[in-house]
């Protein structure tokens, strides 16, 4: 099965871009798609009926799925479950939203469809699984003939975040998935890699979430300066950033600085 990306004309200043998982395979780095999310925080919604396992098993797979991004790599991007959806086709609605359908998928075990505006900032991103056409399982076993709902969604989380196929053959990000194998929820290298580019780590300076990015807005909040505007020595860049750079040489580290 083939895994195809389209993009279709603007309308509405906005263009519509469709990424599908197949079961076939090709090989070489991950590639980023025109479109980015404009915040570190992204929401969606499940519509969990389908015809093979229990809703609260879609939903518990589905956020496996969207968690691992979050979970396996420090990008400064964020998929957060907001609730439940009726949603049964994808729609420019402003809401981000995954099903399962009875529609022919064309040989794709699911799709993501995108659409961003001139800028290429995201608007809106479904995710629908071809679920008249494939059986899905969730978990990592009882696996016969189908697909993991997790490793599939992971994919697709990849396309709505912004990531486009790898040719790494094993790599979440690949257009192709094997029958029953469930270890495309654990991130490749070369996936983490692609997200952290796209959207650059910021430094966990205490190990519960605090950031160099933090510790400045602090800063100028206090000194009553807008967002990293405190340019002491005049280099065009924030001071702490400045300091975070000599720590990241220092310790080999590798935060966003920019």
């Amino acid at each position: 099965m083939r895994l195809s990306t389209r993009v279709h004309s603007p309308r509405f200043a906005s263009a519509l871009a469709f990424a599908a998982l197949g079961i076939a395979g090709i090989a070489q780095a991950y590639t980023l798609t025109n479109s980015r999310w404009n915040t570190s925080t992204v929401s969606y919604y499940i519509n969990p009926v389908n015809s093979d396992v229990s809703q609260a098993a879609a939903i518990a797979a589905l956020h496996a799925g969207a968690q691992a991004w979050r979970s396996q790599t420090s990008a400064n991007i964020e998929l957060v479950y907001a609730g439940a959806s009726t949603a049964t086709q994808n729609s420019m609605n402003n809401r981000n939203e995954v099903f399962f359908s009875n529609d022919n998928g064309g040989g794709a075990l699911a799709v993501t469809y995108t659409v961003y505006d001139s800028s290429g900032n995201t608007l809106d991103t479904d995710i629908e699984f071809f679920d008249g056409d494939w059986q899905f399982f969730t978990g990592s076993s009882g696996c016969t003939g189908g697909f993991y709902i997790e490793d599939v969604a992971a994919h697709e989380f990849g396309h709505a975040l912004g990531l486009g196929h790898s040719s790494v053959s094993d790599a979440t990000m690949a257009p192709s998935i094997p029958s029953c194998l469930s270890t495309r929820r654990d991130l490749h290298p070369d996936d983490i890699t692609g997200l952290q580019t796209k959207y650059p780590s910021r430094c966990d300076i205490d190990g519960n979430g605090v950031t160099v990015t933090d510790v400045q807005r602090s800063v100028n909040q206090a000194i009553g300066l807008a967002s990293c505007t405190a340019d002491i020595n005049t280099d065009g860049r924030c001071d702490v950033l400045d300091v975070q750079r000599v720590v990241n040489a220092a310790l080999g580290g590798g935060c966003n600085t920019q």
